[in-house]
């Protein structure tokens, strides 16, 4: 299964080489809220980040499902969401250090030398999830491209109008 997993990572396997598993669709989801969770330490109001964390993740997975939904494939939500998740949790697991080190600052968003890999892991997190959208949308690259596109801005809007930065002053 970790194998699996690992060559939809490298943009080789499709998301239908994975079971159709509920557990391991929620392992995932688990993943990505608790390392969404990690990301949010440094504010300490643990309510807000609680709530965003799995906000995040519940409206992640709720626009890939529409997104499966209306290409007629809801069936394949499981295994969509799946790597997607996955995908997450490993982005945060290797932005946390980043943020830790001074990739960037959380009070000025200004980038340090570490921020190269804020750009690199995002990249790919952004070829990932096109290309497993690509093989469950059964759509070509470009317009997967575009869709990812569509549900990563859509997601940050809302989660601003949901939980908007706090406000320093």
């Amino acid at each position: 299964m970790l194998n699996r997993l690992f060559s939809i990572f490298l943009l080789r396997g499709r998301p239908q080489d994975l079971p159709a598993s509920p557990a391991l669709a929620w392992l995932a989801a688990l993943a990505a809220a608790g390392t969404a969770l990690l990301i949010r330490l440094p504010n300490v109001d643990l309510g807000r980040n609680l709530a965003s964390a799995f906000g995040e993740v519940l409206l992640f997975g709720a626009m890939v499902w529409g997104v499966l939904r209306l290409r007629g494939f809801p069936a394949r939500w499981l295994q969509t969401i799946t790597p997607l998740y996955a995908g997450v949790a490993v982005q945060n697991l290797v932005v946390f250090p980043v943020l830790l080190a001074g990739g960037i600052s959380l009070e000025t968003g200004e980038l340090g030398p570490a921020s190269l890999v804020l750009v690199a892991v995002g990249i790919w997190f952004l070829a990932l999830m096109a290309h497993v959208l690509r093989h469950a949308l059964e759509l070509g690259l470009g317009v997967s491209l575009l869709i990812t596109l569509a549900c990563l801005f859509t997601l940050a809007i809302v989660m601003l109008v949901l939980f908007p930065p706090p406000v320093s002053g």
